[in-house]
């Protein structure tokens, strides 16, 4: 996520980003400096935990 900031070369735009591990799904973005992740994970049947 730093790295698409640095390559736009645009720190005021907000990130979105994803991650999966093959079985549960986690976001977050990333807002000038301040990253946030929602703190729920999500599978293909909904939430996790």
């Amino acid at each position: 996520m730093i790295a698409a900031q640095r390559l736009n070369q645009e720190n005021l735009i907000i990130v979105f980003g994803i991650v999966s591990n093959g079985a549960t799904w986690q976001f977050g973005k990333l807002e000038f400096e301040k990253f946030t992740r929602n703190i729920t994970a999500f599978t293909i049947f909904g939430e996790l935990f």
